[in-house]
Formats: C-alpha cells, structure tokens, sequence
C-alpha cells in the first residue's frame, strides 16, 4: 500500500490547526495546560518563599549570633592585653583631647571615696579606677575604657550638682564595665583579627588592635539599656540618704565652686 506522499504544511495550516480541533479537545487540553503552568508557578513560589524565610531569619539572628561569639572571644582575651590596650588608648586621648584635671585633690578623694563605699549587687563586680580629666574640646562627658578606667571630665562633674546625681551617671560607666561593652565592642569589629592574635599569641598585634579600636561613646541602644538596668540595680541598694552630703555638709558642686 502506497502512502502518500508528504508535503511541506504552510504557516496559515498550522494557525487554522486548533480551529479544526473539536471544541471538547480545546477545552481539555487548555485546563491540562492550565494545571500544570500553576503547579510549576506554585512551586516556584513556594521555594522563593521558603528562601525569603531563609534570608529573613538568618538577617535577624546575625546580629545576635555575632553578639555571642564577641562574648565567647572578648572573655578569652588576656587581662594584660586589655589593661594595656586601654591605657595606650588614654595615653592617645590625652595627647588630643585631654588635660590634667583642675579639680581640687579632695573633691576627687570624696567622689572616689562614696564611688568605692557603694553597694554592688553582685559579688563579680568588675574593677575600675576614677580617673579624673578636663576637656574642653570634649565637654562634659564619662566613659569607660575596657582595662576598667572610667574618665569623668570636670565639667561632667560640674554638670551633676548632687552627688545622687553623679554617682548614677558613674553606675551608669559601671554598668558598661560589667557587660565589657567596650571589649566586645573591639570583637564585633575584629573578630577575625582577634581571632588570630590570640591563636597565635600575639601579644603585641593584639593590644595595638585593642588600643586602636577602643570605643569612647559609641554603644548601640541595646548595650546603653544594659548598662542602665545595672546602674538603676545599683542605686536602689544605695538610698540617696546616703549619698546625698560631703563629710563637710556640703554638695559636691559646692565644692567644686570654692
């Protein structure tokens, strides 16, 4: 039996095609077509989706996963390297902002002294030392360095009348000694360099960084809002009755204005 032979089909036969097709058969075919474009769509979508979540939570847990492991590094850091560290960051403050302090030599004993006779709320409360500066380039300001120095300018001081008010402020620099803001201030932005130093025990690279990266007033909210708990902890154990006169009768700012 012969076949016919074929021909070449013209592109106006291949459009009147579906026409030719029994409605029934368009119909079907068009739902069939349908289903599976959606399904593809819809797996599409659900794996956009899925990596939306992925990308989503991953965003909101870097910040506290970068959090724990500057805690973990700043916890492994020698306490010399931080002393040293910090006292190189004072040694640069006080070549381009700082100068020798002009209050009087007992005004700086009494606020050192009602500091030192405060209550702690914890037994690990970290070490410190007052050290008292002027600035008039910096104004009225405290911080605390990681090695536990907390510089208080005397406009500070002056700005803070009673002694209520100023040893609230200075539980407040406490409060960021106690959480090592500053330090796990310095492994949040260098955490690999750290990381390095100290496998390597390289003493020297790792105060030049600590030096280097010291945070003055640079603490984000969340830092600020722990430091706060600490000082407010802090100052309820203390009643101001107790803070409030000078072995004189006398104010600090009293002091500060003889």
């Amino acid at each position: 039996m012969r076949h016919p032979a074929s021909k070449p089909v013209s592109p106006a036969e291949i459009n009147a095609l579906p026409a030719l097709m029994p409605r029934s058969e368009r119909t079907r075919g068009g739902r069939l077509l349908g289903r599976l474009t959606g399904d593809r769509l819809s797996r599409t979508h659900r794996w956009l989706l899925t990596l939306l979540g992925v990308a989503l939570l991953l965003t909101a847990l870097s910040h506290p996963i970068e959090r724990l492991l500057g805690g973990m590094i700043a916890s492994r850091i020698p306490s010399s390297w931080v002393y040293s560290g910090s006292i190189q960051s004072l040694q640069r403050l006080d070549a381009a902002s700082l100068a020798p302090s002009q209050l009087p030599e007992a005004v700086q004993m009494q606020i050192r002294s009602r500091f030192a006779a405060l209550r702690m709320p914890t037994s690990n409360a970290p070490l410190y030392e007052l050290v008292f500066r002027r600035s008039d380039r910096l104004g009225p300001i405290s911080f605390a360095l990681a090695g536990g120095q907390i510089v208080v300018t005397d406009a500070f001081v002056a700005q803070h009348p009673s002694e209520e008010d100023l040893m609230n402020a200075l539980t407040l620099q406490l409060g960021h000694l106690q959480h090592r803001h500053a330090l796990r201030a310095i492994t949040d932005h260098s955490l690999l360099s750290m990381v390095r130093y100290l496998v390597s025990d390289d003493a020297s690279n790792g105060i030049r960084l600590i030096s280097q990266e010291q945070p003055v007033l640079q603490h984000d909210e969340h830092c600020v809002a722990e430091a706060r708990s600490f000082a407010e902890e802090v100052m309820r154990l203390n009643p101001p009755p107790n803070l409030a006169l000078n072995a004189s009768g006398q104010h600090v700012a009293d002091s500060l204005s003889n």
